[in-house]
């Protein structure tokens, strides 16, 4: 029955009909085409999944993208800070310099305040010596007071005499009624008072209670004060009584009056100390009431023990003993005597003194006062610290002058700057137009001038000595504003006085145009070959002076002396000139001052020759003087220190000397070049000049030495450079597009090979242009307006001419 049931519940299976071939193909192509769709579904996720990627990638980009701007911005926010920073720090390096200037002065100040402070403290000390000297003295003598005390109480404790006497002594003020006490117990402590009597002579003065008669029955002894004899105590008696021994006195009684006058002694000597205690105290008094500073004691809890009346004043306080127990508190802020209190604690904690502390306060007022307080340690007879001594000086006016000082050197600084920079844009602007000048008619005198009437080769000669001249008052315009600007420096080296004669003779050469005049040298034996000095200075200097003395001589002579005398190098110019007046021989030396100075003065000048020279004298250590008789001559002394061994330190002279040396083995490359047939039969010159007049000067000089090569602007010259490549450069300083510096800093940067010499041939002729511009890195230096044989030796140094 299962078997039959399970094969009736088996299902029945239907019969599959054969495909047909086409079938076949249409249901596989129907799979492939879902398994397409299916890997296209897949490639459309990863495609979108990518897409996704990429969006997010983007996003990271762009993130990154905007930190980097944010970085960026940051980077010029640092930067800008930086540059803030570096201004400040400048800014501040100069109010540093100033502030140590004020410093030094304030300094200065101080130390004439503390000299001031210690002569105070000195007398001070000395008042309180004299005070305890004769407080010991009256201590001593209070001691020998007791000590007679006791001796008379231990001795003869019965004699009511001496006893009053003593209390006479500590009641009585004057010493007349002390005298008037003694004598009435003098007279009544005798058994025969009747029969005796008794004087006091003290200073001249006698001191009796009845009609004093003078017996042989008496005894006398001495007042003395401090060792002198200044009267005595004298008892006399009228008669001998029997139940006496033979003298008029028993012995106790000769004790007795020798004891009584030992007493008056003392107490003459304490009133007197007292007296003169009182009297030193009064001036002390009266010498620290007087001063205007204040003055005042405090014990440890900073409690006014004492002070004068300008302390007084400056408190409020109606008079000094109104301080007395009372502290800054009473009468300030807390804010304000906080630091005061913290000093003075201090004082007393170390013992050491506070000097000079410049501190503000205020008065009683309320006004702002500046006080320069000293606080010192009160000690006692075994040095302890028992308060503080205080002085205090008001300086308010002192604060406000160097204040008003700050501003005013600040404002000169600035004018001073102002002037200076004036000047050498001034010396710029007048010498470039002047070496168009000077060049040309200097060359152009040199061509043939034949066709040239002698008017005119006259005027072009008038040309060239006209612009010497102004050439000459501008050098020493600003000579004179580099030398009081304190821009000049001393340069010691070592100096040949043969080349310096040598060079002075040739200068007169140039000057001397009178016939008449005669040019001596004298150097004397004593004058060594080398010595050290500025050797520029010194040419400049002889170079005035026997300039003045050639310009004032229209016959005889000028002679120059040079001799050694206590270590010195004199030079001493004189003349046979027209001579000085002696009202005008100690203005000769003062800035633009001329003895002629009318307008219908015979001789030219500006009136600073003499002035530089005597400020550059002094600037190398020396002095200079002048003598003159009017029609008879002028003589100019001045002396340096004779130095024969060099100054300056050798590691600075050895770099200088590297540097020099330096300079040859440029020049040293370049003629070696040459040799090698590296450049042309006539040297390139790149001259860069931007005014067209200098331009033409230049050419003027070196056309038929030099092939020549202009450029207007920096970029020019750097351009024609490396074009030309010429076998040296002239370069101008001032130029539009690119200045000198930055184009020889381009050239610097690009050059492959050797750079050629570059010479600075510049209208900068402030003392200190040369050394920064050879500092720079240039080779060398020529000044405007140009001098054409020194132009030519310039460049022949670094050049050879085939």
């Amino acid at each position: 029955m299962r078997q039959a049931r399970k094969d009736t519940q088996k299902p029945k299976r239907r019969a599959v009909e054969p495909l047909r071939p086409g079938e076949v193909g249409a249901q596989l192509r129907e799979q492939g085409l879902k398994a397409v769709n299916q890997q296209l579904r897949a490639r459309e996720q990863q495609l979108k999944a990518a897409n996704q990627q990429l969006r997010a990638h983007e996003q990271q980009l762009n993130a990154a993208n905007e930190q980097l701007a944010a970085r960026e911005q940051q980077l010029r926010t640092t930067n800008q800070q930086l540059r803030a920073h570096e201004q400040q720090l400048k800014a501040a390096n100069e109010q540093l310099e100033a502030r140590e200037q004020q410093l030094r002065a304030a300094n200065q100040q101080l130390r004439a305040h503390e000299q001031q402070l210690r002569a105070a403290n000195q007398q001070l000390q000395a008042h309180e010596q004299q005070l305890r000297a004769a407080n010991q003295q009256l201590r001593a003598h209070e001691q020998q007071l007791k000590a007679a005390n006791q001796q008379l109480q231990a001795r003869i404790r019965d004699l009511n005499c001496l006893c009053g006497a003593a209390g006479s002594i500590r009641t009585r003020e004057s010493l007349s009624d002390i005298f008037e006490d003694v004598l009435a117990l003098i007279e009544s402590c005798w058994h025969y008072p009747d029969t005796t009597c008794a004087r006091i002579f003290f200073d001249g003065t006698e001191y009796t209670h009845k009609s004093f008669k003078q017996t042989s029955r008496c005894h006398k002894s001495d007042i003395a004060v401090n060792g002198q004899t200044r009267g005595c105590v004298e008892v006399c008696r009228f008669e001998q009584h029997p139940a006496f021994d033979k003298p008029p006195f028993l012995k106790e009684e000769r004790d007795l009056i020798d004891a009584v006058a030992h007493t008056l002694s003392e107490a003459a000597a304490r009133k007197e100390a007292e007296e003169s205690l009182v009297q030193e105290r009064n001036m002390l008094r009266t010498l620290i009431d007087n001063i205007p500073d204040s003055i005042y004691i405090k014990d440890t809890e900073s409690r006014f023990m004492t002070g004068n009346k300008a302390v007084a004043q400056f408190m409020g306080a109606a008079k000094p003993d109104d301080l007395i127990g009372r502290t800054d508190s009473d009468f300030y802020s807390q804010e304000l005597t906080g630091e005061f209190y913290g000093d003075e604690q201090e004082v007393v904690r170390s013992g050491k003194a506070i000097i000079n502390k410049d501190e503000p306060n205020r008065n009683h007022k309320g006004e702002l006062r500046w006080i320069m307080t000293s606080k010192l340690p009160l000690r006692d007879s075994k040095g302890k610290v028992v308060g503080i001594v205080g002085i205090g000086r008001d300086i308010t006016e002192r604060k406000k002058a160097e204040q008003h000082l700050k501003e005013a050197k600040e404002a000169a600084e600035a004018a001073n700057k102002a002037k200076s920079q004036f000047l050498a844009n001034m010396s710029h602007e007048i010498r470039t137009p002047m070496n168009a000048i000077i060049s040309i008619s200097k060359a152009v005198s040199r061509h043939n001038i034949t066709n040239l009437t002698d008017k005119q080769r006259d005027g072009l000669e008038m040309i060239y000595r006209s612009s010497q001249r102004l050439l000459l008052l501008i050098n020493d315009i600003l000579d004179l504003s580099k030398i009081e600007s304190g821009k000049i420096e001393v340069r010691i080296k070592p100096l040949s006085i043969d080349a310096l004669i040598a060079g002075i003779r040739s200068m007169v050469k140039t000057l001397k145009d009178n016939p008449n005049v005669e040019f001596i040298v004298q150097r004397s034996d004593s004058v060594p070959g080398t010595v050290f000095s500025d050797a520029e200075k010194l040419h400049e200097i002889l170079t005035n002076i026997i300039n003045n003395s050639v310009k004032f001589t229209q016959r005889g002579k000028v002679m120059l002396k040079t001799f050694v005398e206590n270590q010195r190098l004199y030079f001493e110019v004189s003349d046979t000139g027209i001579g000085i007046d002696d009202k005008h021989i100690d203005g000769i030396f003062d800035e633009f001052t001329q003895v002629d100075s009318s307008s219908t003065r015979k001789y030219p000048g500006s009136g600073l020759g003499l002035a530089i020279c005597r400020k550059m004298v002094d600037l190398l250590g020396g002095e200079i003087l002048a003598e003159s008789e009017l029609g008879k001559g002028t003589t100019i002394t001045f002396y340096v220190p004779l130095m024969t061994e060099p100054v300056a330190d050798e590691k600075e002279r050895g770099e200088s000397d590297e540097a020099d040396a330096g300079y040859e083995d440029v020049a040293a490359s370049y003629s070696a070049r040459a040799v090698a047939g590296e450049r042309k039969t006539l040297p390139t010159v790149l001259v860069a000049e931007d005014d067209e007049f200098c331009r033409a000067a230049v050419e003027m000089m070196l056309e038929h030495r030099y092939r020549l090569v202009f450029a207007e602007d920096g970029e020019e010259v750097v351009e024609k450079y490396f074009m030309a490549r010429p076998d040296i450069v002239l370069m101008d300083i001032m130029m539009p597009v690119m200045d000198g510096y930055a184009a020889f800093d381009k050239i610097r940067a690009q050059a492959i090979e050797p750079l050629v010499p570059i010479i600075a041939l510049t209208a900068k002729a402030m003392k200190n242009d040369r050394e920064e511009l050879l500092s720079y890195g240039f080779t060398d230096y020529i000044p405007k307006p140009i001098d054409d044989e020194a132009l030519v030796r310039t460049i022949e140094k670094y050049v050879e001419v085939r």
